[in-house]
């Protein structure tokens, strides 16, 4: 069979001077390369290629995609090595040799193709696109190679240096991601061997582990490597400069006390004297290299900072010592945890307040501290802060002990910034990590004084900034810290001081707390405005009414009537709940369209509730009246509850029953023996012995949803139906039936209610 003659058009002029701007620019770009000696040749044999592409006829743009990836190669390597070109690692000049072999493969194919004519072309087509893949494979070796000598390089750097451990990803549920080798968070980056960092706010981090950023540049990525300072890790014990600090023998230290801290970077400290003097020894004890590599860190590093909440050091150990040692000014401290517990059981939640408060202000005067001093950027300090051990000493000033050591390099991410950290820092020093006890029970009575500190973490969260504003405390917070910097050994004192933080969260609008129930709540029990009390021992369905605020004309404030709802159904794997708006009929009516699939079953909830517009009016009627209807009623004004929000929720479903209907089959089995055939004859003689003939009549089914309507009211009155219609019937008359391939169930409705309550030392 002979061939088959196609004309294959020409290159047109678009793509000819589309190839000659590239190749112009690529040329600018690769000329400042070709005076470094190590890249010259691959330089050359690039310029080649793109003199060797003007003459290919047929596959030019795949080509030039080729060229153009062999010329960012190199000019992103030049990028990370300007300047630095006489001192290029051997294992990268390796590299550029191997690279310079598949350039030189590249360029004589493209040479073979291009003296090829059309007739050669043509019958290796195929051969030329797997070539051209095939260079393409070899583009990424190359390029991988790359990454795996700097990869080894940073290892080779690292693992000579001693590290700080970064820090995990923070509370909130998040975790670390532990890939490859780690630094320290908070130390500034080594000069030579520094991994790349984003200065931009962490938000949803994700990690591009394949493809890491050359030494020494600014990477484009969102991870954090932190690297611990050349100054830090690779100083000597000969090295070590004094700096005005002594070296003590073992034999002037004389321990007075056991090591009673185990965990964190107080593990190991105890009480010691010296030369009359008491002090707190911290031991580095293990494998006698990582001993003496975790002294000399602490050591470089407490030398270059000093601020009263950060460790001070007094000496260290000589050289030789067979247990390195640091001293520290610290003597007698605590965990904060332990400090505000006994604080809230026996002086009160505004001492308890306060001293939080206190401990947030120093904990971030010490973080920018550090980012001033050791250069660390938002990210650096948040690992600085979530593995920091913290301390309170005999004075309650909060000391932060550095982060332990970690092997590795570690990333971490996190969807939120440096005042959030710090806010998480300081509530998990709370009893029960600053968790809120929104249901009441025995043990988390708001009367009770183990309930107190649901007030002390709802007055102490609004005291803090908002999570996207600076770290630093809003003017308000700091005016109560300087007011209560008197004692607070009078217990009126402390009375005003709780009464004052709570109305200035109110003024701020940043005191929206409420309790919730929800259990054995009967439907339409409780009405918003209600106040009474409950007596000790019971729980809430024991409360004692004792009037309404509204009723009773004793405070005016919004209320609002809100509905919810939303549906599902069963059969769909998994099952997804749709919001369901409603419309408004006469008489505070309710009418939820629902759409029922044929032969399905959809089942839905409905919430109605009645709330106050700011739950903040409820909290000052009671600051402002509690005292007078305590007196009035005969309890103490810690125990009256203010109901700010009463709801009921009911459950509902509606099912089509119906099935679908078929009529009889209809045979036309053509004419009956002995009888007459009328227009069914051949020849004279009527066909009844043929085959029959069988008609088969479906009706037609409708896939389509059936819109039903549920009519719900806030109204306790009003009874709950489902209907065929839009329209609700009129008030008194008979509710029409369902048709009958149609049921439905209205499920029991419960309650629920939302409260606010004093403490017992506000007044």
């Amino acid at each position: 069979m002979p061939l088959r003659f196609v004309k294959v058009p020409r290159s047109s002029t678009n793509d000819a001077l589309h190839l000659a701007i590239s190749a112009a620019t690529l040329t600018k770009e690769l000329s400042n390369l070709a005076q470094f000696p190590p890249a010259t040749a691959a330089v050359s044999v690039i310029l080649l290629i793109f003199e060797t592409i003007q003459g290919v006829q047929n596959n030019k743009v795949a080509c030039l995609q080729l060229a153009r990836r062999c010329a960012r190669i190199l000019l992103d390597i030049n990028e990370q090595m300007e300047g630095r070109w006489n001192t290029a690692p051997p294992s990268l000049l390796k590299n550029l040799e191997k690279f310079e072999q598949t350039l030189t493969s590249i360029h004589a194919f493209m040479k073979v193709e291009a003296e090829v004519k059309w007739r050669g072309r043509f019958l290796r087509k195929i051969s030329i696109e797997n070539a051209l893949v095939d260079y393409n494979s070899q583009l990424d070796d190359a390029w991988q190679s790359f990454q795996i000598a700097t990869l080894i390089n940073i290892h080779h750097a690292v693992s000579s240096g001693a590290f700080l451990g970064s820090s995990r990803v923070g509370q909130k549920g998040s975790t670390p991601h532990r890939q490859g080798t780690a630094p320290p968070p908070y130390i500034k980056p080594a000069e030579a061997n520094e991994i790349p960092e984003s200065d931009s706010p962490l938000e949803a981090r994700e990690f591009i582990l394949d493809k890491p950023q050359p030494s020494g540049s600014d990477s484009g990525s969102d991870s954090n490597v932190i690297v611990l300072p050349s100054k830090y890790g690779t100083a000597t014990d000969d090295t070590l400069e004094d700096r005005g600090f002594r070296r003590y023998h073992q034999s002037e230290v004389r321990l007075t006390g056991k090591a009673a801290i185990k965990d964190g970077w107080w593990g190991g400290s105890s009480l010691a004297e010296i030369n009359g003097q008491e002090a707190l020894v911290k031991r580095y004890e293990g494998p006698q290299a990582q001993a003496a590599r975790s002294w000399l860190r602490d050591i470089k590093i407490l030398q270059d900072l000093y601020h009263p909440n950060l460790p001070q050091l007094v000496g260290y150990s000589q050289n030789g010592a067979a247990t390195p040692f640091i001293l520290l000014s610290n003597v007698r401290t605590r965990v904060p945890q332990a400090l505000l517990t006994n604080m809230l059981n026996t002086t009160g939640i505004a001492s308890c307040a306060h001293l939080v408060l206190r401990f947030y202000r120093d904990i971030t005067d010490a973080t920018l501290y550090l980012q001033q001093q050791l250069n660390l950027n938002d990210t650096k300090a948040q690992d600085f802060l979530s593995e920091a051990s913290y301390r309170v000493d005999g004075s309650n000033t909060m000391i932060i002990g550095l982060p332990g050591p970690k092997d590795g390099v570690w990333y971490t991410a996190r969807n939120y910034g440096l005042t959030e950290s710090l806010k998480m820092a300081v509530m998990g020093m709370l009893p029960n990590s600053g968790s809120i006890e929104l249901k009441r029970s025995n043990a988390t009575d708001p009367v009770s004084v183990s309930g107190g500190l649901n007030h002390l973490v709802t007055l102490f969260r609004g005291l803090l900034p908002a999570d996207t504003d600076p770290p630093v405390l809003p003017p308000r917070a700091k005016l109560l810290i300087e007011n209560g910097e008197s004692d607070h050994s009078n217990p009126q004192e402390i009375s005003m001081n709780l009464r004052q933080i709570r109305l200035s969260n109110i003024e701020a609008g940043m005191h929206d707390h409420t309790w919730y129930e929800n259990s054995g709540i009967p439907a339409n029990q409780f009405a918003v405005g209600d106040f009474g009390y409950i007596p000790k021992g019971e729980d809430f369905n024991q409360f004692k009414r004792l009037g309404n605020i509204f009723q009773d004309e004793l405070g005016s404030f919004p209320i609002e009537h809100h509905a919810s709802g939303e549906q599902w159904c069963w059969e769909n794997v998994p099952p997804r709940r749709i919001p369901i708006e409603p419309y408004d009929l006469p008489e505070a009516v309710k009418c939820w369209p629902i759409a029922v699939p044929p032969h399905s079953q959809i089942d839905c909830q409905i919430i109605h509730r009645t709330s106050v517009s700011r739950v903040a009016d409820a909290w000052h009627f009671l600051l402002k009246n509690g005292l007078a209807l305590s007196d009035e009623l005969g309890i103490r004004p810690g125990e009256i509850i203010l109901i700010t929000n009463a709801g009921s929720a009911q459950h509902f479903h509606i099912r089509d029953f119906s099935t679908p209907m078929y009529h009889g089959l209809q045979r036309n089995n053509g004419p009956t023996p002995g009888r007459p055939s009328f227009g069914h004859q051949t020849s004279g003689f009527n066909h009844w012995n043929r085959q029959p003939h069988l008609n088969f009549h479906i009706p037609h089914q409708s896939s389509l949803p059936i819109v039903m309507y549920l009519l719900t009211s806030i109204d306790p009155e009003f009874q709950p139906y489902w209907s065929h219609h839009p329209v609700g019937v009129a008030k008194g008359s008979p509710i029409p039936d369902l048709r009958h391939n149609w049921t439905y169930r209205i499920g029991w409705c419960t309650g629920f209610v939302n409260w606010v309550q004093l403490h017992l030392r506000i007044f």
